[in-house]
């Protein structure tokens, strides 16, 4: 992760400012959606001569938000003869007077571009950042375009929720994917061969080139965050995808659930299990999707289950990545997959080299993370603990931590202020807490 994650949570906050300011003002200017006397389908043919055989529809189905995420299912078909581009970059989205294109953050990569050849039919699901929560009479005058190889631009019609699925069934002439559950499963089944051949012969093991004729085949890794502020859970969550295998992926949402610690299922809402998801090679994806019911942290772990053409759902963890499943607390999405010291996964987080400055009042260590999460290092959160062998004990605040966000990059140095750091350390025993957990030892 780059560190222009950070700086980017100051600047897409601004600009979710400046879409408030826009929305709250521009209600005669509003771009409208069509209306139902209108086609459900946007189609333009250009007139030239050489491009007259350019004829692309574009439809859109219901509009999702989380933490100011809004994701959008799209189909597209090339109904005409001429083979054309999709680029992920000329999709736009209007919301009064703001234009974004699809959501991408800091340094990772997340755009594509396809060959759509004539009949052609693709699918997927688009995200946006808006940095707000739209209200549903807001939503009504969003509207989305993509702009064609001659120029002209396309609108996005709404999908007619009563077609079957095998109308809109992604069919391209020039793409391979691979569904998620078929990754999952043969990952698993490789994972527990080789596990065996290791008990047999160790010098001879399948590798994962040989098995999956791509040696990068383990480099696949998921993050889901449940934006929850309470108890009363989310019915919405966000999904990380981080795919640097040399295959494209898809996710069918009706074949991704989430499991809690009672064994309860939770399918994906039934307005979006006919849509799916795109997974290009190299690149990072996010969407916001809506499940059938709220995922509440009483309930939790939670764990993520798939499963392959309509067979029985099974757990992905025995693969090569677990795909982690995370509360937050977080609002934005820029900073939505992010864990507290007490949170973060042990396994993941190192600290080294610590010292204590009582003369300054300040605490220095390094920090270093391996998981994708990055560090909510907020200073209210944190404590300095003193204690003696007579049962005694002094707690001091921490007035200050900095950096506010560690991102997963090379080691940071964390600094720490705190109020008569000099007193607490007179006690023999003394920690740096978060949230009553000891981080470090400081004697």
């Amino acid at each position: 992760m780059k560190n222009t994650k950070i700086k980017l949570v100051a600047k897409l906050s601004v600009m979710g400012l400046l879409l408030l300011t826009f929305l709250s003002g521009c209600g005669n200017n509003r771009a409208t959606v069509a209306s139902n006397s209108q086609s459900n389908q946007s189609t333009v043919t250009s007139s030239s001569s050489s491009e007259s055989n350019l004829q692309v529809t574009l439809q859109k189905g219901k509009f999702q938000q989380a933490s100011g995420l809004l994701s959008v299912p799209v189909v597209m078909k090339n109904t005409g003869y001429n083979t054309t581009l999709i680029d992920s970059k000329k999709f736009t989205l209007h919301v009064g007077n703001v234009t974004l294109h699809p959501y991408q953050l800091g340094g990772e990569a997340a755009d594509y571009h396809l060959d759509f050849s004539s009949n052609d039919t693709w699918q997927n699901t688009l995200t946006f950042n808006t940095g707000v929560h739209l209200t549903n009479s807001e939503l009504k005058s969003v509207k989305l375009t993509y702009k064609l190889d001659n120029g002209k631009s396309i609108t996005a019609k709404n999908l007619n929720t009563t077609d079957s699925q095998s109308k809109n069934r992604v069919s391209m002439s020039q793409l391979k994917t691979t569904d998620l559950g078929s990754y999952y499963k043969s990952t698993i089944a490789y994972t527990k061969e080789v596990n065996k051949q290791k008990e047999k012969d160790s010098e001879n093991i399948t590798s994962i080139e040989d098995k999956f004729q791509d040696a990068n085949y383990d480099q696949f890794r998921m993050w889901v965050a449940i934006p929850s502020t309470g108890p009363q859970g989310s019915g919405n969550i966000v999904i990380k995808i981080l795919n640097n295998t040399n295959n494209d992926f898809v996710l069918p949402y009706d074949d991704f659930e989430l499991k809690d610690k009672n064994n309860n299922e939770v399918r994906v809402n039934p307005s979006y299990r006919q849509y799916m998801l795109y997974i290009p090679h190299g690149k990072y994806t996010t969407v916001a999707i809506p499940m059938e019911e709220k995922i509440v942290s009483k309930n939790s772990p939670y764990h993520v289950e798939m499963r392959v053409s309509n067979g029985n759902f099974f757990d992905v963890n025995g693969g090569f990545h677990p795909a982690e499943v995370i509360f937050s607390n977080q609002v934005d999405a820029n900073t939505i997959f992010s864990q507290s010291p007490k949170k973060y996964p042990s396994d993941d987080i190192q600290w080294s080299n610590q010292a204590v400055d009582t003369t300054h009042n300040r605490i220095t260590a390094d920090v270093k993370l391996t998981d994708y999460f990055y560090l909510d290092n907020k200073a209210s959160g944190y404590k300095v603990v003193g204690n003696d062998d007579n049962g005694n004990q002094k707690v001091v605040g921490v007035t200050s931590a900095t950096p506010r966000w560690v991102p997963t990059t090379d080691k940071t140095t964390v600094k720490w202020k705190v109020k008569n750091l000099s007193d607490v350390m007179n006690y023999p025993h003394v920690a740096l807490q978060y949230d009553g957990q000891t981080i470090l030892n400081l004697k």
